[in-house]
């Protein structure tokens, strides 16, 4: 009975530990234990009951309900928590006309070829591309978006220029190929977050791309070269086999985004 004891004594601290833990890590809120705000801090709302109790509705604006948190006063539209800033974006979005692309560069966004993000429900459209601006600068690792509602989450996390601030785009030599892109968005989910893709590179080294990848640098190989192996991956290969996994080592892309027609 004394061990038992010592026992249950051990496993509540234990748990008391993780609990700290799991608080601490939790993003600053002025209400700890608001619903939504405290309880999802990757910024995306999954809908239960129990979370809706302290958002209130403020207004409608397109599709979308905005709702505020009563106790933390953070901003919803939608699914996605939204700030003052993002807001703007939006309704700067709506009025504006759609983007027109000078012929130069259409024609080289249709010689590289445009692939679906891993974003389904959006389907935006990315051509990976480099970047000649008018300014002199050029921007290997850049890539066209056609979207056809306001980007905000692109908008927060990715660097983004204006169509007017580009001279002219051309191939990268880290972008994927048409072929290869088309091949990596179908990947099926191997691991949380991981969605494997074989390819081989010039000298026919197996090369693991994640998801819908635009593009690959590694000391090892780069995405123009890659083609596909015809095989898929698997825990047991990689237990068995060497492979060239995508550990980018390049800086995000940047965004040229196009808006299109609803």
């Amino acid at each position: 009975m004394k061990k038992l004891i010592q026992l249950l004594s051990v496993l509540i601290l234990f748990s008391c530990n993780n609990q700290s833990k799991k608080e601490e890590k939790m993003p600053n809120s002025p209400e700890p234990g608001c619903g939504v705000c405290y309880q999802y801090p990757q910024n995306s709302l999954d809908i239960g009951p129990e979370f809706m109790s302290t958002l209130e509705f403020k207004e409608k604006i397109e599709e979308d309900s905005l709702k505020v948190c009563s106790k933390c006063g953070a901003k919803w539209l939608g699914n996605s928590q939204v700030s003052d800033e993002d807001l703007k974006f939006k309704q700067s979005w709506e009025t504006q006309k759609e983007t027109i692309i000078p012929q130069n560069i259409q024609d080289t966004i249709n010689s590289i070829g445009a692939s679906l993000n891993w974003d389904y429900e959006e389907k935006k459209q990315l051509v990976p591309c480099k970047l000649h601006l008018k300014n002199g600068e050029t921007i290997e690792f850049g890539a066209i978006m056609y979207s056809k509602s306001p980007p905000i989450s692109y908008i927060n996390n990715y660097k983004t220029i204006d169509i007017n601030e580009v001279e002219s785009i051309s191939s990268s030599k880290y972008a994927l190929s048409l072929e290869a892109r088309l091949l990596a968005r179908e990947a099926s989910e191997a691991a949380m977050s991981f969605a494997p893709t074989v390819f081989k590179n010039k000298k026919g080294e197996k090369v693991v791309t994640n998801g819908p990848a635009l593009f690959f640098k590694t000391d090892q190989a780069i995405g123009s070269e890659l083609v596909p192996a015809n095989e898929r991956w698997s825990r047991e290969k990689a237990k068995n086999e060497k492979f060239i996994y995508q550990n980018p080592s390049h800086p995000e892309e940047t965004l040229v985004i196009i808006k299109t027609k609803a």
